[in-house]
């Protein structure tokens, strides 16, 4: 009994994708499980920076994932959709970029004059005082959560689901 003809093909779809979504995720993390048990043996090490290059490898891992799945079902790396930006797209994203600083600086502002409070949380405890850690997540959130997840989400989960439903329904 062939289950393809049981299953309508829209439910395969979102089924396989949601599958393809954990286990590029479960990936992601088995890349990094061993960077946090190397920190917790070796007590010289910066728990930030195995904490950052764990992160950073777990997107690694999210990737080799979608790969994966690219390559068990014989769609290659050419399915996935890699062009050169044209200026317009640099155009939108320097201002999206510039946008988001200036959101973010003026809702500091708010926050320093008004003396408003803000929600501790881990990421702010993890930061602490040493703000360099801002700019090597920066530098990790550009140069490899934001590939990965482009590359899962749009390139492989939504470029999948488009190809049973609308545009607005994947």
């Amino acid at each position: 009994m062939n289950i393809a003809k049981i299953i309508p093909p829209r439910i395969q779809i979102v089924t396989t994708m949601a599958a393809v979504v954990f286990a590029s995720t479960l990936g992601g993390e088995l890349f990094a499980t061993p960077f946090v048990v190397l920190g917790s043996f070796y007590e010289g090490l910066s728990s930030q920076l195995l904490t950052v290059f764990s992160i950073t490898v777990s997107f690694v891992g999210m990737a080799v994932g979608g790969l994966l799945y690219l390559r068990f079902t014989s769609r290659g790396v050419a399915y996935i959709d890699l062009t050169k930006p044209s200026l317009i797209t640099a155009k939108y994203v320097a201002t999206g970029a510039t946008a988001a600083i200036l959101v973010g600086l003026i809702a500091n502002v708010f926050v320093s004059v008004f003396n408003l409070p803000f929600a501790d949380g881990p990421v702010v405890e993890f930061i602490g005082d040493d703000l360099r850690i801002i700019g090597v997540f920066a530098v990790v959130v550009l140069l490899f959560n934001a590939p990965a997840e482009e590359f899962i989400f749009r390139n492989i989960v939504q470029k999948r689901l488009t190809s049973q439903f609308s545009t607005t329904g994947a």
